[in-house]
């Protein structure tokens, strides 16, 4: 029989395998096997203690169970949703198959939902279901989904883009030993379905050894399908395939991890939501090496700590994600559970939750109770952090749900999940999320959306002329790609700033380079300066997309949001052509955002527009104002001057005056650098010397803080 051809009969404790397959007595020999694996302790999965897993679960976990026993009973009646924490890409339209399951349906149009039919992700639901309940329906659908899938999908050509995608394999191989783990603990496998199960394992290996290449190492496939490999060939060395790959599977893995992680600690794709699949990766990865005493290379788990410290500075207040890129807004705080168990981190617990998760429990073990508990809660050092590397700068107030935050985007494009957001600023203030990022909703080129949505109308950003600085061409690719241009950067315990501009108009018939400096006066003040260095007349557009349509055009310079416990004003320093008319002046549009794939829903973006001619800029200051609290506001473009009492030019060196209610600031932003050089500048009576400076007129003394020289 082909199961023994495909094992080492020499492995320890296959002893009496091999003698009676040897002697000609199959049936003992698959009798022996099946007893072989059930009985086995040399080797590890997941699972340490299913007693007290369970216990913990049904008394703490109630929810989260009850949730997966639901998919469990829609599995069991051939009902598919795909709509679990960390789906790449959900699916929520649920799909009922009356008699046989198709696995290579396509309903949507949308091959995603094809595959995750195909990763087999609610294997392991069906299996730990089981678990929780005792219910054997759960084991009995799961069996039978093991035998369907096995017998409908050999190996052919068709299938390659569908149930057998390499990265289909990888993912799949990782839920299937997931499965079989509990199947084989609880010994509900027969002889039969045990040998089925190794022979298509043994075959998903093998197919993606055959399709490994160095063309593929920096994309986030090789990471799934190894880590697939990985799991497969620890959980069973008795394959020969195991013994023969293992070693090179762990080579590609630290390639890989190498490769494609910045020395800033974040994944090169741009998109939170393949750094974080990738993190999960590798805690798999880890914990598994860990429970059989497997040696990995040190850089792996250093890189996947630095991911995950990445991944906790990208939080944001609600303890999510962006939905940057081609990301979901998906919760971080079992991301930061895990990590502070497998690395027995204080920080991580600290953002994390109170008590550990399904995910953890089931994927660590009932030991990772016991070290949570063990830990203290330590806060970082500093909130906002650089990334220098991925050119993403986060200004936050803290981590707390009700603490402000931005995220600046200026860095490369990274792979086809980046998106047209250079310059890209994402405001979330006191904790409600005002200015955002427009999502991904789809990946299929059938709609109108995936491309609308990767434009840079769809972000916080500025386009010259109509023109895209990075153009799309299909769901993956460009045709242009705008260059960054990294600025400076200061963050400090009151103020942060950051400055960045790009070259994606440099080489266009009216040639314009792209600057955005970005001020943030803690907690709910932030000032933009989009600045356009010229020597013709364009039109520029500023995008501004709101997490909600309770958008007011208040007049052509004011806009007003209105959140849930706070306004939200957007105020544009007017600038006047020689005739005393405005050159710049709001408008507002609907727009479309996704945090979800495959949902959406309108919202309202303004949009900023300025035609002006030679080197030029526009100044938006943007504040919160609780609800409840009064509002005395004033701001206005002061008068800088030099040195010697002249007046300069407001495209070379701009004031602002801003007093909202008991607060009050002068801010100085040098846009351009003198002919003749720079040296003190007068704004408000303030002697500065610098190219971003604030006064706090509260302070008698020390209230000039600059951000920029």
């Amino acid at each position: 029989m082909k199961v023994f051809e495909i094992l080492n009969l020499n492995y320890k404790g296959l002893e009496k395998v091999k003698e009676n397959y040897e002697k000609g007595n199959t049936l003992k020999a698959l009798e022996e096997l099946k007893n072989y694996y059930i009985n086995r302790k040399s080797v590890y999965g997941f699972i340490d203690n299913v007693e007290n897993i369970v216990d913990y679960a049904k008394n703490n976990l109630e929810e989260e169970v009850q949730f997966m026993v639901s998919i469990s009973e829609e599995v069991c009646n051939k009902e598919f949703v795909f709509n679990l924490p960390w789906e790449m890409e959900r699916c929520h339209k649920k799909i009922i198959f009356n008699k046989e399951i198709d696995w290579n349906l396509n309903p949507f149009n949308d091959e995603e939902w094809t595959f995750m039919l195909n990763r087999h992700r609610y294997f392991f639901v069906l299996a730990e279901s089981y678990l929780f309940t005792s219910d054997k329906r759960y084991i009995d659908t799961l069996k039978s989904l093991f035998k369907d899938w096995i017998d409908n999908n050999k190996l052919r050509k068709e299938l390659k883009k569908t149930s057998w995608r390499t990265i289909e394999v990888g993912i799949r191989l990782k839920n299937w030993i997931k499965a079989l783990e509990i199947l084989l603990l609880g010994n509900e496998i027969d002889e039969e379905l045990l040998s089925k199960i190794l022979l298509s394992i043994n075959d998903q290996l093998i197919y993606i050894k055959e399709n490994s290449n160095d063309s593929k190492v920096l994309s986030n496939w090789v990471i799934l399908e190894q880590e697939g490999a990985f799991i497969a060939e620890t959980f069973l060395p008795e394959l020969k395939i195991s013994i023969a790959y293992k070693d090179e599977t762990i080579n590609i893995l630290e390639d890989a991890i190498k490769l494609q992680v910045a020395e800033d600690w974040l994944h090169w794709e741009q998109s939170f939501q393949y750094h974080n699949e990738m993190v999960k990766c590798f805690f798999e990865i880890l914990t598994i090496a860990e429970n059989n005493n497997i040696t990995l290379p040190i850089i792996i788990k250093k890189k996947t700590m630095d991911m995950v410290y990445g991944t906790l500075y990208t939080m944001k207040p609600n303890g999510c994600q962006s939905n940057y890129g081609d990301s979901d807004e998906e919760s971080l705080k079992d991301i930061m559970n895990f990590g502070a168990v497998l690395f027995k981190e204080d920080i991580f617990k600290n953002y994390g939750d109170k008590k550990i998760d399904l995910n953890t429990l089931m994927t660590y073990g009932y030991k990772s109770i016991l070290i949570f508990d063990e830990l203290e809660n330590k806060e970082l050092n500093y909130n906002s952090k650089a990334f220098e590397d991925t050119g993403l700068y986060f200004m936050r107030t803290g981590f707390s749900n009700n603490d402000s935050y931005s995220m600046f985007k200026c860095g490369f494009l990274g792979s086809g999940h980046g998106h047209s957001d250079m310059l890209h600023l994402e405001v979330t203030c006191n904790g409600e999320d005002i200015l955002v990022d427009s999502g991904r909703y789809t990946y299929s080129n059938e709609k109108e959306e995936r491309i609308e949505l990767k434009k840079a109308k769809s972000h916080n950003t500025s386009i010259v002329n109509g023109k895209e600085f990075t153009e799309c061409k299909g769901s993956w690719g460009n045709t242009k790609v705008a260059t960054p241009i990294k600025g400076l950067y200061k963050f400090k315990e009151n103020y942060d700033f950051v400055e960045g501009g790009h070259l994606g108009y440099i080489n266009d018939e009216n040639s314009t380079f792209v600057n955005r400096k970005v001020i943030f006066i803690k907690p709910n003040i932030w000032i933009l300066s989009d600045e356009f260095f010229t020597n013709y007349e364009n039109k520029y557009n500023i995008f501004f997309n709101f997490n909600k349509d309770k958008v007011t055009l208040l007049n052509e310079n004011k806009i007003k949001y209105e959140g849930k416990t706070l306004d939200f004003y957007l105020n544009s320093i007017l600038k006047e052509d020689k005739d005393k008319k405005y050159k710049n002046y709001f408008t507002l549009e609907k727009n479309k955002i996704s945090k979800d794939y495959n949902k959406i829903y309108e919202s309202t973006r303004a949009i900023l527009n300025l035609e002006d001619s030679k080197n030029t800029h526009a100044t938006t200051v943007m504040y919160g104002i609780n609800k409840e609290s009064s509002l005395n506001t004033e701001i206005n473009s002061i008068d800088v001057y030099d040195w010697q009492g002249k007046l300069l030019d407001k495209n070379i060196a701009e004031g602002i005056r801003i007093k909202i209610n008991n607060l009050d600031y002068t801010v100085l932003i040098v846009h351009k650098e003198e002919d003749k050089g720079r040296k003190l500048y007068i704004v408000n009576g303030h002697r500065v010397y610098g190219r971003v400076a604030i006064i706090d007129e509260n302070k008698k003394e020390d209230g000039l803080t600059v951000l920029a020289y």
